[in-house]
């Protein structure tokens, strides 16, 4: 049985970032991160499985719920002020955790704008000085700077996004592909949840394609960062 517990963390105008810390039994040198979309959370089926698999594997949890959807009109706030408000409580979440115990080894999840998260996570100077690796669940290409952040982060990386998805960009990825080499998965048909409109049983399909994606690249070797 997992130990779940809240860390205390502060950020963006000292408001307090919601959270959940997941503990596996026994000591673990790995942190997860799991960083989710707008409206799409950890308790959702992309979140929820990858969950199990770091449990089974020993892998610490930071469950960042920041719930940006709750925000009256956080989307249309001024100026760059959406971006310094995800970057300061992820930035939060990330000291609060990695200052738990001597990780060794970081895993970054994310989707949607929670790829932003990880991008500022992995270019920011202080950054994770141990290995790290990187899984971009539909990556937002729509947003402004998100592809040229990524060609900046050298870790091991999984990007998994759709051929439906509205962020679905093949320059980006040939871009990604030429510079960081990460491994790819593009599910046909599928949309920005990695879902197939109208098609449960493709939808579940695509799910079980996505979490034998993740727990292959878990489970292959990462060389040591910088």
């Amino acid at each position: 049985m997992a130990k779940h517990t809240r860390l205390d963390i502060t950020g963006y105008q000292d408001k307090p970032v919601p959270n959940e810390f997941v503990q596996p039994r026994g000591s673990s040198n790995r942190l997860a991160i799991m960083l989710p979309g707008f409206a799409y959370t950890c308790d959702m089926p992309l979140f929820y499985y990858a969950e199990e698999l770091f449990i089974q594997t020993g892998v610490d949890i930071l469950r960042v719920e920041y719930a940006y959807h709750k925000v009256p009109g956080w989307l249309k706030l001024p100026g760059d002020e959406p971006d310094r408000w995800l970057a300061a409580d992820v930035t939060a979440a990330y000291r609060a955790a990695i200052g738990l115990r001597p990780y060794r080894e970081l895993i970054l999840i994310g989707k949607s704008i929670g790829t932003m998260a990880m991008a500022h996570l992995l270019t920011m100077p202080d950054r994770f000085a141990g290995n790290a690796r990187a899984v971009w669940l539909t990556p937002a290409f729509g947003l402004p700077n998100l592809t040229g952040l990524m060609t900046r982060c050298p870790d091991p990386s999984l990007i998994v996004i759709g051929d439906a998805d509205h962020h679905y960009d093949t320059a980006a990825l040939d871009t990604l592909r030429a510079t960081t080499k990460p491994e790819v998965l593009v599910i046909s048909g599928a949309d920005h949840s990695l879902d197939l409109a109208g098609d449960v049983g493709g939808s579940i399909l695509a799910l079980r394609q996505t979490m034998q994606a993740v727990e292959r690249f878990l489970a292959s070797p990462v060389a040591a960062s910088g």
